[in-house]
C-alpha cells in the first residue's frame, strides 16, 4: 500500500522533551529543532564546565541553547555534529514542551496498530445496519445513584457481535484476525507543529483556552506531503473461514473492499465536517473539507489516523446520527453523563484539533494500492 500525508500526523510515544534537551539551528536555510544528546555534551565538557552544567540543569528555566552559546568556544571542533540525535523542521514558533512521535532509530513511522484501528473503525461502520443501531441505547444502563453508565464488557460484546460469528469466542472468531497490517516505512525528518482546539458555541467559534492561556501543544509530526508504504495482508483460508461460520463476512477480506469501506466512512465524516464548519462559520475548515471531498475516491480514499481524529472517526456515532438525529442526541447526552459525569446541551463533539500554522485538522492521509 502507498500512503501520503495530507495533513500532519502525530502518534504519541508517551514521551516529551523541553528546552533543556534541544536547541534551534539552521539547515539548508530552514530553522530546525535539534534534539541533543545530553550525555555526549557532558562528556565533552571540562571538569569545571561539567560542574557548571550540572548546576544550571537544576534551574527549571534552564535552556540548552543559551548554555551552548556560552561554552561553544570551549568545545572541541565539530562538537555540534556529534551531540545531535536528530532534527525536525520547525513549522511553529520556538516551541516550549514538545510531545514526541513514536520512532525507530530516531525516524518517525505510523504503527500498524494505528492503521489497523482506523481500518477496523471503517469496517465496523460499514457493517452497522438499522437493527444494530436500534440496540445502541440498550448499552447504556442505570448504574449507582441512578446515573447512566456504560460497561466496557457490554460495548465490547456489541462490537464483537458485528465483527465475529460468535461474540462469546471473540477475538478468535473475528474477521479482524484475518487482516494483518504492518508498520509504515520510516520518515527521516519530522516537523514540529503547534496544535490547538477549535471550540464552538451558539455565537460561533474560538480557540480553546485552559485558564487564561491558549491550550496549545507542540507535537513532533510526520509533516504534510510525506510518502510512506505499508503492507496489508489477507490471511484467510477457505477451510478456516467456513469452520468459523464467517462466510457472510468474507466479502470484506479484499483490498478493494477495505478501501471501499474507508471511502464511504470518510465521505460521511467529511460531509458532517462541512455541515459543522458551515453552521459555526469556521471558514478555513469548510474550505479544507470541500477540497478533501474531491480527493476522496473509492480507489484512493482518505483516512483519519493518529491524534486529532476525534470521536466520530473512532466510533459508529455518525451512523447513529444519520439514522436518527433525535435519538443520537438523547443517546450521546447519556454517554457524556456516563463517561464524564455530567451532561450538557452543546454540540457533540464540539471541538476539533487544528494545526495552527496552516489552519488544517490533524491526521488526514490518502491510501492507495501500490
Amino acid at each position: 500500500m502507498k500512503i501520503q500525508t495530507i495533513t500532519p500526523v502525530h502518534i504519541g510515544s508517551g514521551g516529551d522533551y523541553g528546552p533543556p534537551e534541544f536547541y534551534i539551528a539552521r539547515v539548508n536555510e530552514r530553522h530546525v529543532v535539534m534534539r541533543a544528546n545530553i550525555n555526549q555534551i557532558f562528556m565533552m565538557l571540562s571538569d569545571e564546565l561539567k560542574d557548571q552544567f550540572i548546576l544550571e540543569l537544576e534551574d527549571p528555566k534552564f535552556k540548552l541553547q543559551s548554555f551552548l552559546m556560552k561554552v561553544k568556544e570551549e568545545l572541541p571542533k565539530g562538537s555540534f555534529g556529534k551531540i545531535r540525535l536528530y532534527y525536525s523542521y520547525m513549522g511553529s514558533k520556538v516551541p516550549e514542551n514538545i510531545v514526541e512521535h513514536v520512532k525507530t532509530a530516531h525516524q518517525a513511522y505510523i504503527p500498524g496498530s494505528s492503521l489497523k484501528g482506523s481500518l477496523k473503525s471503517a469496517l465496523l461502520y460499514d457493517m452497522v445496519d438499522d437493527d444494530s443501531i436500534s440496540r445502541v441505547e440498550t448499552l447504556i444502563r442505570r448504574g449507582r445513584k441512578g446515573k447512566p453508565e456504560i460497561r466496557q464488557w457490554d460495548s465490547q460484546r456489541f462490537v464483537d457481535s458485528l465483527l465475529s460469528s460468535n461474540p462469546h469466542e471473540a477475538p478468535n472468531t473475528s474477521i479482524m484476525r484475518f487482516l494483518q497490517v504492518t508498520d509504515t516505512s520510516p520518515v527521516k525528518r519530522m516537523s514540529i507543529h503547534s496544535v490547538n482546539s477549535v471550540k464552538v458555541n451558539n455565537t460561533g467559534w474560538g480557540w480553546y483556552k485552559h485558564s487564561e492561556n491558549i491550550g496549545t501543544t507542540y507535537l513532533e509530526t510526520i509533516g504534510t506531503g510525506n510518502k510512506l508504504e505499508f503492507d496489508m495482508n489477507f490471511n484467510q483460508k477457505e477451510r478456516v473461514i467456513k469452520k468459523l461460520n464467517l462466510e457472510y463476512k468474507e466479502e470484506y477480506l479484499s483490498p478493494e473492499s477495505v478501501l471501499g469501506c474507508v471511502y464511504r466512512f470518510s465521505d460521511d465524516i467529511i460531509e458532517n465536517e462541512i455541515e459543522f464548519a458551515n453552521k459555526y462559520r469556521v471558514k478555513f475548515l469548510e474550505d479544507f473539507y470541500e477540497e478533501l471531498q474531491e480527493m476522496n475516491t473509492p480507489e484512493g480514499p482518505v483516512m483519519n489516523v493518529g491524534q486529532g481524529t476525534g470521536f466520530l472517526a473512532k466510533t459508529i456515532g455518525l451512523k447513529v446520527k444519520r439514522y436518527d438525529e433525535e435519538n443520537y442526541t438523547q443517546i450521546y447526552d447519556k454517554v457524556r453523563e456516563a463517561t464524564r459525569g455530567r451532561s450538557y446541551p452543546d454540540e457533540f463533539p464540539k471541538t476539533r484539533r487544528i494545526v495552527m500554522e496552516d489552519e488544517i485538522p490533524m491526521g488526514w492521509v490518502k491510501v492507495e494500492l501500490k
